[in-house]
């Protein structure tokens, strides 16, 4: 992992508590990953996302973290990431020249609110894409906006519950860098994480 973490990002070494959580998604296993802002939670997804064969799916509450994701990864000169918000979402044309390419395969990273998981033209974007290529990873970055003790709840994040279902077979890690013990425990089983992964630290 060092190797491709030197190789991919120009990082010499992990950060405390960043290289055990992804060894949970290449061993198939969902997770829940509590660490402070700044501390490299994205390296934790991104990195996962380059090892496993297939598409990423990263949920994200708002635009700026949405946009601000995709940049990051442009400066490793990961360009097969694209943002669906509506400041990405250009003309009707556009739009649909968008969800095309998701539907063939042609991102490797898939940026969104949780709201875009309810529209019905997405899911069946969704659908059509599963069918040509293989979701390897979902991330729901913020976390605790699906926990009522969360300081931030967000109705929407749960029906991110439904991953689980649609994609049975497909590992899951949640990001915060704020939740306490009742909050770590909401978003275990809001999400149906399996087998209730322990947070870090």
């Amino acid at each position: 992992l060092t190797k491709f973490l030197q190789h991919i990002f120009r990082k010499r070494t992990f950060r405390e508590l960043q290289a055990d959580p992804i060894l949970n998604p290449l061993r198939q296993q969902d997770c829940v990953v509590l660490l402070p802002t700044g501390a490299g939670k994205s390296i934790i997804y991104q990195l996962a996302g380059m090892l496993l064969p297939g598409v990423t799916l990263v949920i994200d509450p708002l635009v700026s973290l949405i946009e601000d994701q995709v940049q990051g990864l442009a400066t490793y000169g990961i360009d097969r990431a694209v943002p669906l918000s509506s400041a990405s979402a250009g003309s009707r044309q556009q739009r649909t020249r968008l969800l095309k390419g998701i539907e063939r395969g042609e991102y490797q990273f898939i940026l969104m609110s949780p709201e875009r998981l309810q529209s019905p033209q997405f899911r069946e974007t969704l659908r059509a894409l599963v069918q040509r290529s293989q979701v390897n990873l979902a991330v729901i970055d913020e976390a605790h906006c699906i926990s009522d003790w969360g300081h931030d709840f967000r109705p929407d994040y749960i029906a991110l519950s439904l991953l689980a279902k649609r994609y049975e077979e497909v590992p899951r890690i949640a990001l915060t860098a704020t939740a306490d013990k009742p909050t770590r425990k909401d978003i275990v089983e809001r999400l149906a994480l399996a087998n209730g992964k322990t947070a870090l630290p």
